[in-house]
């Protein structure tokens, strides 16, 4: 069985598995203008894509999307339902890696497909009512 092709139509990136075609929320485009003080100190890849746009038109992006989807449908990591009444959809997003060798040769083209979900953690929202209690 071949893996499912990877597609680019506009608003949301369809993915196509045996004829049957699923429109996902395409996310928002990432760039990056500068380095947070934490991070100041690693380089910027201009060689990685920040979204699918980029990296979409380049054949050895498109075969590390191709296997990442492939990987995805072997593991069964997840399985297309219908969305139910009145939901949304979570969004998804491209991620892209090149991975070097030791001497910064490439050696492979990673992409992920990784989900974002709205998702708190107990900390936080802890903090968010002592914050709130502290100021009254």
């Amino acid at each position: 069985m071949s893996p499912p092709s990877v597609h680019y139509s506009g608003g949301a990136a369809p993915i196509e598995d045996g004829g049957e075609e699923v429109e996902f929320a395409s996310p928002p485009s990432v760039h990056i203008d500068h380095l947070d003080a934490n991070h100041d100190d690693a380089p910027l890849r201009s060689d990685e894509p920040v979204s699918f746009v980029e990296a979409e038109g380049h054949p050895s992006w498109r075969k590390a999307m191709e296997e990442e989807m492939a990987s995805i449908e072997e593991n069964r990591t997840w399985s297309l339902v219908d969305l139910p009444h009145g939901r949304r959809a979570i969004g998804l997003k491209w991620v892209y890696k090149v991975k070097r060798d030791e001497n910064g040769a490439v050696a492979k083209y990673k992409a992920r497909l990784v989900v974002f979900a709205p998702v708190a953690r107990l900390d936080t929202v802890r903090l968010l009512i002592a914050l709130a209690a502290h100021e009254g």
